[in-house]
């Protein structure tokens, strides 16, 4: 039996998997966990809004990266909606672009408690993206809306430095 596979604007979709992604609502220690359970490879995080043009122009690069490079990277998305927002809004815009990595939505609003954790240069604005690679320790870390194939250079110069 051979697989068919449709393009879509963001990525190859297998007609046969239909389950819709939902975000998960989690609040900042739990997304601690998240990013420090991860032992290997390269992890993207990215906050961002569905109000947030810059952040809505980057998200199709950022969503696109595990599959567009050679080794272990994984996508959090991190949204800044309103936790009520999260089925109108956030759940409605990842189901109709498609979205293939891990979503989730931040229901911690006491923002002063853990911008400075993500990273001290942070001033809070979006979109931002951290790039951990957990086998150095190495993180790098943008306070700006990111460019087509910056990512993945980006990316990779991280890998390389393992």
């Amino acid at each position: 039996m051979s697989m068919i596979f449709i393009m879509t604007g963001w990525f190859l979709i297998n007609p046969h998997i239909s389950a819709a992604q939902k975000a998960e609502v989690i609040d900042f220690a739990t997304l601690e966990q998240l990013i420090g359970n991860q032992q290997k490879g390269i992890s993207v995080i990215n906050f961002w809004a569905t109000w947030c043009k810059p952040c809505i122009k980057e998200l199709p690069y950022i969503d696109q990266l595990a599959a567009n490079v050679d080794f272990d990277v994984r996508v959090i998305l991190v949204s800044l909606d309103d936790v009520e927002s999260t089925e109108s809004k956030v759940n409605k815009f990842i189901q109709a672009k498609d979205v293939v990595s891990k979503v989730v939505v931040l229901n911690d609003i006491d923002y002063n408690s853990w911008i400075d954790k993500v990273s001290p240069a942070w001033t809070g604005a979006i979109p931002a993206t951290l790039l951990i690679n957990h086998e150095t320790g190495e993180r790098l870390f943008f306070e700006r809306e990111l460019q087509q194939g910056e990512i993945e250079l980006l990316v990779q110069q991280l890998y390389i430095k393992k």
